[in-house]
């Protein structure tokens, strides 16, 4: 019930704030809760000692423990702690710990009450506590650090600090910190002497750091706007921010925010302060502060410290800059003080600071919601968390600038450089284990010399990626590239010494400091002659012994056939695409190259695929060859490509002591390694389109390119389009022209493209005839339209009653058609002559015209005939069928769709239409004879397959017109077949299986 004031000391703001809420929720009457502590308004600060009525609770921090006298008190309420500012040497940052105060400052605080009357001290902790403590409070020189003292101790010459009678000695680990600061701000050397940048900042009365500061700024013309926030950085911040209007002061102070710098925003305000300074009176200046909640003692003391600053700045020569300093060099000259004080954004809000601090952005900073990347701070405060005051965005390139001689360096990836004629490395650095740069390209010579040479020496001689003319390493490069070729050719990789020699070579004849290309060069301008000559390459020293047995004939440069020489190329590389020996050929001469010579490839090669061909056949008749590389060696002296494809060839010497004699399908079912088949590489303008060692496959591909190209290189000449009548001359065989020194033969024709004739050239000569065969005979039917239209007008007749037995080869008017112009062609243009190419050969042709209509009729009887005989087949082959019969009867229905089918008369010669008869009746004879007969018939038909099968698979690569003997095999199968079913009804020409398999070899190497 006594009357007084309290007095409360709590540890922090933060509690004053928990405290003073808690009390006024309370409504404790005629009471008033007043705040005390050093970041409060000076206004607030000033109603404790205003004269008042009832009782006032005054709550503070340790500020009226000695920096003021609070009059009136009666009770002190001690809490027994307070936020102690603490350096800590370890994470190199001033903390604020909340620790338990000295029986000094106890009795301190006791002492606050009871000044002019009795009083009471109330300690919220027991007595036996109070005795435990400290007597004294540790002196500042105890937790602080160091680095001013013994800057200003070095500067006087006061000797070693550890020699120093100080009152209270600090801790060596103290000192030591400092000295590290020091060194931190180039202020000492590594040896603990002062430097000219030591002795400039000692003469400076701030921090260090600020010290530092400014000494950058000279040297960057950014002194002018650096004082200014030195000064700042001096003295309290002069931003008031009451805690009942902390929303109207945020948004004054956010007319001076800058979106990158807090140091900035601390230059706008004083700009700002400055202007109505000059013009308001101090009254005013006083409302003006107090309107935009700034303290305007606060201010007066920023602006006493800068004027002190800029004063000495004049006296030892500092010269402030005239012009605005940039963003960049404001921020260099800060981070010259703050090196240590620098964060990379982690995750959240978090940054990782120097020495692996985890610290956060102050929320009050105007940095805090855009997270810079990189930061630098004034200050590195622990409270609650570790935070970075007074924050700007930097960028890291600076570091690498400004904090060069703290940077530690690591180097990977060492490799030459071509562009640069150096060794270069990547290089990472690190400041206080914070990554600068990650990835920085730089000379490795630098700091690795000896390493340099040796990748120099490897990288860029040995491996060919120097981009010089020195002749010796021209010399060099051509001779291994000539060697190389023999491995490549004989397939091993022990013939050219290895690149160990070659860098022991050049090791031992260039001098120890060379690391660069520029290195060389210069040398070998001045080098002897002896010098220069021993940098050379012999083929001796290059290759093995062994590789004195590989001929230059054996592995040829080029492909020579028919006047032409194609490039080959050679690998050894199994897998790859090119694995083995490459033949390159331009696109418009694909059609050109043969089959069968491409089979031989190279001499080197040959004698293995022959090995590899003999032993791929079956064991029983593999036995008879061996030992089978004399079997091969006795093929070769006898055989070779100018006598045929290969495996005809083979199969005739291993037949000619078998029996029974070998099969074809047994010599071609070997598959063979990829390097024993020939690769084709397609060309077109020195580019790639196409490689694989399928030539057939490759020409029906590329046929369209080829032909494109073969137009291309005759300039348009024998180009003409809608040719109704021979107007246009006479067209020689073939025409030649030059493809990059290349003969390329193009063969002028006449083609039906749609309903029109055209004159045109072709890339094949094969395909050229029948195109020509074809066009020529649409001009005969131009000239002779009538003789046409009563041609067909005696097939409409003569065939009225048979039609419908035609069902499902075309219509009537197709099938109308194809008659008349199978006997144009039968008459005009019969398969085996010689087709016009000249005006006068066609005009002398026209005179068989006589001969069309007697030929049309026998072309119609025949018809006749076939179309009855095919309405008998499909007759019997109609109705239920057994299982056993299913298999014949469905050769014998696809054997009858391929011989009678749409535009089957356009495509044969007579002679082969005139068997058409002995065909279908051999196909009624099969069926009359299955019944009883079908094991004779299944084993005819499997016969009969191992030739059509491989006959078939070639018919779907090929054009079929491109290749009249492969459709002259197809007739002697049709032979063949007569002869397995129908043995009786005799064959046009004796035929045997031994007899196609070798005509089959023959025709398929050609």
């Amino acid at each position: 019930g006594q009357h007084g004031d309290v007095l409360v000391f709590l540890p922090g703001e933060r509690e004053i704030r928990e405290c003073a809420e808690y009390l006024r929720r309370e409504q404790i009457p005629a009471t008033d809760i007043l705040p005390l502590y050093a970041r409060l308004s000076g206004s607030d600060q000033q109603r404790i000692f205003k004269p008042h009525g009832g009782r006032r609770v005054v709550l503070a921090t340790n500020v009226a423990e000695t920096s003021l006298t609070v009059p009136g008190i009666r009770y002190v309420v001690d809490s027994g702690v307070a936020r102690i500012s603490r350096y800590s040497y370890r994470s190199k940052v001033q903390r604020l710990p909340v620790e338990a105060i000295s029986q000094a400052s106890a009795n301190q605080r006791s002492g606050r009450c009871g000044r002019t009357a009795p009083g009471v001290c109330i300690r919220l902790f027991e007595e036996s506590d109070f005795l435990g403590r400290d007597e004294f409070t540790d002196p500042e020189i105890r937790r602080t650090n160091l680095a001013a003292v013994i800057l200003q101790m070095l500067h006087l010459k006061l000797g070693r600090l550890q020699d120093f009678p100080f009152i209270d000695p600090p801790d060596e680990r103290f000192i030591k910190d400092g000295f590290t600061l020091l060194q931190e701000l180039e202020a000492v050397d590594n040896k603990g002497n002062m430097t000219d940048t030591g002795v400039a900042m000692a003469r400076l009365p701030v921090d260090p750091r600020v010290a530092r500061m400014l000494l950058e700024a000279k040297k960057r013309h950014a002194l002018k706007e650096v004082l200014v926030i030195a000064a700042a950085l001096s003295v309290q911040d002069p931003r008031d921010r009451p805690q009942d209007k902390q929303q109207q002061a945020d948004e004054k102070h956010r007319l001076w925010r800058h979106e990158e710098s807090d140091f900035l925003t601390l230059v706008n305000l004083w700009q700002a302060y400055e202007v109505e300074r000059q013009e308001l009176s101090q009254n005013q200046i006083r409302k003006w502060c107090a309107k935009h909640f700034l303290s305007f003692m606060r201010m007066r003391e920023w602006r006493d410290t800068h004027r002190q600053l800029h004063l000495l700045g004049k006296e030892l020569g500092l010269k402030e800059n005239s012009e605005p300093a940039s963003y960049d060099d404001i921020h260099k000259s800060l981070l010259a003080g703050m090196l240590s004080q620098i964060g990379f954004k982690s995750e959240g809000l978090e940054y990782l600071g120097a020495r692996n601090r985890k610290l956060f952005i102050f929320p009050a900073s105007g940095q805090y919601k855009k997270k810079p990347k990189w930061v630098m701070a004034a200050e590195l405060v622990e409270t609650s968390k570790l935070f970075a005051r007074t924050v700007a965005k930097i960028e890291p390139e600076w570091l690498e600038e400004i904090g060069k001689p703290l940077l530690k360096f690591q180097y990977f990836e060492p490799h030459w450089n071509k562009q640069r004629g150096q060794v270069t490395a990547f290089e990472q650095s690190t400041l206080y284990g914070l990554v600068v740069n990650p990835r920085k390209r730089v000379n490795y010579a630098m700091t690795h010399p000896e390493e340099a040479r040796t990748v120099f020496i490897q990288e860029a001689l040995v491996e060919q990626n120097l981009h010089s003319k020195l002749d010796f390493y021209q010399h060099n490069i051509q001779l291994l590239k000539e060697v190389t070729e023999y491995e490549e050719k004989a397939r091993r990789r022990d013939l050219v010494i290895d690149d160990n020699w070659q860098a022991a070579f050049y090791s031992a004849r260039l001098p120890q400091e060379f690391v660069s290309q520029r290195h060389l060069e210069r040398w070998y301008e001045k080098a002897t002659k002896e010098q220069k000559q021993s940098l050379f390459f012999t083929r001796e020293q290059l290759l093995s012994p062994e590789a004195s047995g590989i001929g230059a004939s054996d592995f040829p440069a080029e492909l020579e056939w028919q006047g032409m020489a194609f490039p080959l190329s050679y690998s050894f590389a199994p897998g790859a695409d090119d694995d083995g020996v490459t033949l390159s050929v331009p696109v418009a001469m694909l059609q050109q190259v043969p089959e069968g010579r491409v089979e031989w490839l190279v001499l080197g090669f040959i004698s293995d695929k022959v090995v590899a061909i003999i032993k791929g056949l079956p064991k029983a008749v593999r036995k008879n060859f061996v030992p089978v590389p004399n079997t091969a060696e006795a093929f070769l002296q006898q055989c070779g490509p100018l006598n045929g494809g290969l495996y005809s060839q083979l199969l005739s010497f291993l037949n000619r002591n078998q029996r029974p004699p070998i099969e074809i399908h047994e010599l071609t079912q070997t598959e063979l390694p990829a390097h024993l088949q020939m690769n084709i590489r397609v060309m077109s303008d020195g580019k790639v389109l196409d490689q694989g060692r399928d030539l057939v496959a490759l020409k029906e591909h590329w046929k369209d390119a080829g032909q494109q190209q073969v137009q291309t290189l005759t300039h348009g000449d024998y180009q003409l389009q809608d040719v109704k009548e021979w107007n246009f001359g006479d067209l020689p065989e073939s025409i030649q022209s030059d493809l990059n020194g290349l003969p390329v033969r193009a063969f002028p024709c006449l083609k039906v493209q749609g309903g029109r004739v055209d004159l045109t050239v072709e890339a094949n000569e094969s395909l050229a005839r029948s195109e020509h065969r074809r066009g020529i005979n649409r001009l005969f039917r131009n000239a002779l339209s009538e003789q046409e239209r009563m041609i067909k007008s005696l097939v409409q007749k003569k065939l009225a009653n048979k039609w419908l037995m035609a069902k499902g080869m075309g219509t009537q008017q197709e099938l109308t058609d194809d008659i008349g112009e199978a006997a144009f062609m039968l008459v005009f243009v019969p398969e085996g002559e010689a087709l016009p190419m000249t005006q006068s050969e066609f005009q002398e042709r026209m005179a068989r015209r006589s001969e069309l209509f007697n030929q049309a009729e026998k072309l119609i009887n025949e018809f006749a005939g076939w179309l009855e005989l095919r309405h008998k087949i499909l007759k019997n082959l109609s109705g239920s069928v057994s299982l056993d019969r299913a298999m014949a009867y469905s050769d014998i229905k696809a054997h009858l769709e391929r011989l009678l089918h749409r535009g089957f008369m356009l495509e044969q010669p007579w002679e082969q239409l005139q068997c058409y008869t002995r065909y279908l009746k051999a196909m009624e004879y099969r069926i009359e004879k299955l019944q009883g007969n079908l094991p004779r018939d299944r084993q005819s038909m499997a016969e009969f397959e191992s030739l059509w099968g491989p006959y078939t698979d070639v018919l779907k690569r090929i054009n079929i017109d491109e290749h009249p003997e492969i459709r002259e095999f197809g007739w002697l199968l049709e032979e063949w077949r007569v002869s397995l079913f129908a043995q009786p009804l005799g064959t046009r020409e004796p035929v045997s299986l031994k007899r196609l398999n070798k005509r089959w070899l023959e025709i398929r190497d050609l």
